[in-house]
């Protein structure tokens, strides 16, 4: 568990680190000319298993899957698979491995590429598929371009949990840093992954959610406040402006009114539905929406 500050506010919550998984994908996107950090890391993670007393895999090694992917359509029946099998009860945990491109997308050996568009798209097949279970460790250069892509739309993310790279970074760097996080997610949960000083870094739904009910949260537990930040979060402004956005989606105000001045009198349960809007349907999900509302209804107090 991790616990991180709600912006602008003195609530604090505890999060997961990953999501629960009982299966290891390694997608191997590699060629033999490059370093081959998936199969060292398949051989790392079976002995890592075989070595614990006792694991959430239950030191079961066929619960590491090596998947090769050198073109395209070697990816499309990869991921596939693995959206099928997560439908029968399976939570995934993948490894991507390959070259990345800012623009192009992940690169095949093949000089294929998979676009940007397509890699979250198969992502969020297996996410939905796995009932909101997936954590993907992207470990190849510019892997977080995809973060731009999602961070403020109201909408779930295509995994629950995501580690990548920003920008070019070198394949022993990814070798050591992957080594490092699998190690701390076997042996204890993650838990001491927040000691680790590393280039990759993670974007996940809590940090989505927190975004997305920020604001809001500040309506409840500190108005005035919100309102010095920034004047535009006034009631009165507020009520304008959705007047504004409803009118221009030509929608009549007749009978929202009362619906509009509830939700901004109530931003406990706006914050309530934010999160529902935004967060995947598991028990990770009702933690965060009861420790918030504890939390907001402390702070109020």
């Amino acid at each position: 568990m991790r616990t991180d500050p709600l912006e602008n506010t003195t609530i604090t919550l505890a999060m997961a680190v990953t999501s629960s998984a009982n299966t290891i994908f390694l997608i191997d996107c590699l060629s033999a000319e490059d370093l081959q950090t998936a199969r060292r890391r398949h051989e790392g993670i079976c002995d890592e298993l075989m070595s614990l007393p006792q694991s959430g895999f239950q030191a079961d090694t066929s619960r590491v899957v090596h998947l090769r992917c050198q073109t395209r359509e070697d990816w499309d029946k990869g991921l596939n698979k693995i959206r099928d099998v997560c439908k029968n009860g399976l939570s995934p945990l993948l490894f991507i491995d390959g070259h990345g491109d800012e623009r192009r997308g992940l690169l095949m050996p093949s000089g294929e590429s998979v676009s940007w568009e397509i890699y979250l798209r198969d992502l969020r097949a297996i996410t939905y598929a796995a009932r909101g279970e997936l954590t993907v460790i992207a470990a190849f250069c510019y892997s977080l371009a995809v973060k731009p892509m999602l961070k403020g739309k109201k909408e779930k993310l295509p995994f629950a949990f995501y580690f990548g790279y920003a920008n070019e970074i070198s394949a022993g760097i990814v070798e050591k840093e992957t080594k490092i996080l699998y190690e701390s997610l076997l042996r204890n949960g993650g838990e001491t992954l927040q000691d680790e000083v590393l280039e990759l870094s993670c974007f996940d739904e809590y940090e989505h959610a927190i975004d997305a009910i920020a604001h809001v949260v500040m309506m409840e537990t500190a108005p005035r406040t919100l309102v010095a930040i920034d004047p535009r979060f006034s009631r009165a402004k507020l009520r304008a402006k959705v007047g504004r956005d409803l009118a221009a989606d030509g929608v009549k105000m007749a009978g929202y009114g009362k619906a509009i001045n509830k939700a901004i009198r109530n931003p406990k349960a706006l914050a309530m539905k934010l999160i529902e809007d935004v967060m995947h349907d598991t028990d990770r999900r009702r933690d965060f929406i009861r420790n918030l509302h504890k939390e907001m209804r402390r702070r109020t107090v």
